[in-house]
């Protein structure tokens, strides 16, 4: 019975045997493919008969190439396709991503196998590791990359300080080859528990030292004030109780007793008494409900009157408050010194000491020796007048 192999096509349709699968370095050709028995006549055009230049002996059988693939191959080179498609990206990822990257979510990322890192070069070949344990990550990092190393990081819950390095893989003094990755294993802080604490007991207290109290155990004081007959300050209540238990940082609610406000006294206006006498200005006062006090002064004014007032009148003051007078006890008197006969600077000089205001009128003479002489005075020689009043003295002026 002839065969393919003879380069005749079978005339009946009994199929081809199946060979086995083709060796994967050699390209699969059409006779390991199943030919489906068909009924049509042969192809004269639709197939291509390769022949090797060398003799039919040394080149084996013939083999023929159809032009349009069958089912099974198209599937089978898009199952592989497909193949190599997934391998490359899956490849691309596990490059692309660092350990903790592809790890996210996870609470601890361990440290990568130091064997799916590269490789440490043999004895003396590549380079040598340095220490970077103790270092922050970003001093360790900046170092191994100056090395000629590539980085990868991964995190360790640790009391050490954030960022710290750990550990490293692979060890210092280690040779690794140029880009060859070294992971750091770098500290981070632990998360605090929430404090738990007991309500201490601040009833009965006053505010301010309850305050203390509650902040020293971790908690946030409220104050709002009541009307109490208690005395002010006074904490009434709490809330929470005292025993509860809370979270630090939580708030305690206390109500603190108000002070009673007491009605405020009746404001007055203060009436005119100056120019009265002591006597009328302290009982107008009086019924009026003000206290009264009094201070003596020289005044010109006769004596034993009102001079000065304090708070003046028509201000308002508080009923019970005090109103100060100042009362005059008259002028003070004093003997006009004789100036008569002195020139008008000596004149002037001795009155103003003695307490006057001197007042100088001129008037016409013939005598030369009058020229600038105080000629008359008034009050005269020897009388008395208040302190401070005024002496006219009257000198004379040659014509």
């Amino acid at each position: 019975m002839l065969t393919e192999q003879d380069g005749v096509r079978p005339e009946h349709d009994e199929p081809t045997e199946v060979l086995p699968p083709p060796d994967p370095e050699e390209w699969p050709v059409a006779e390991h493919y199943r030919v489906e028995p068909h009924d049509e006549p042969p192809p004269t055009r639709d197939e291509t008969i390769v022949v090797s230049s060398r003799s039919t002996a040394d080149q084996g059988p013939r083999r023929r190439f159809p032009v349009e693939p069958g089912p099974g191959l198209l599937a089978a080179v898009l199952a592989a396709a497909l193949c190599v498609g997934v391998a490359a990206w899956l490849v691309s990822q596990g490059d692309d991503d660092p350990p903790a990257t592809r790890n996210a979510g996870a609470t601890t990322v361990d440290a990568p196998n130091p064997a799916s890192s590269s490789p440490p070069a043999e004895a003396g070949a590549g380079s040598r590791v340095p220490d970077v344990v103790g270092a922050s990550f970003a001093a360790a990092r900046a170092e191994l990359r100056d090395a000629g190393f590539q980085v990868r990081i991964s995190r360790r819950t640790s009391d050490r300080r954030p960022g710290e390095v750990l550990e490293q893989i692979p060890k210092a003094d280690s040779q690794l080859a140029s880009k060859g990755v070294v992971t750091l294993v770098a500290a981070r802080a632990k998360r605090d528990a929430v404090a738990v604490v007991t309500t201490p007991n601040v009833v009965g207290d006053q505010v301010s030292d309850a305050a203390v109290v509650l902040r020293e155990a971790g908690l946030v004081p409220e104050i709002t004030l009541q009307p109490s007959d208690t005395p002010a300050g006074t904490v009434l209540s709490q809330t929470p109780e005292a025993g509860t238990n809370l979270r630090k940082g939580e708030t305690v609610s206390m109500i603190v007793a108000e002070a009673q406000q007491t009605p405020q006294p009746e404001r007055i206006e203060v009436p005119d008494v100056v120019d009265l006498t002591a006597a009328d200005a302290r009982r107008q006062l009086r019924e009026l409900g003000f206290r009264v006090s009094v201070e003596r002064i020289v005044s010109n004014e006769p004596a034993g009157t009102v001079v000065v007032q304090t708070p003046r009148a028509g201000r308002q003051a508080i009923e019970g408050s005090t109103v100060r007078l100042r009362v005059s006890t008259g002028p003070q008197t004093a003997a006009v010194p004789d100036v008569t006969g002195l020139d008008e600077d000596s004149a002037r000089s001795e009155l103003e000491a003695a307490g006057f205001v001197v007042r100088v009128i001129y008037t016409s003479t013939v005598e030369p020796l009058e020229d600038g002489v105080v000629v008359t005075q008034t009050p005269r020689s020897g009388e008395s007048a208040a302190e401070g009043a005024v002496v006219t003295i009257t000198v004379a002026r040659l014509d």
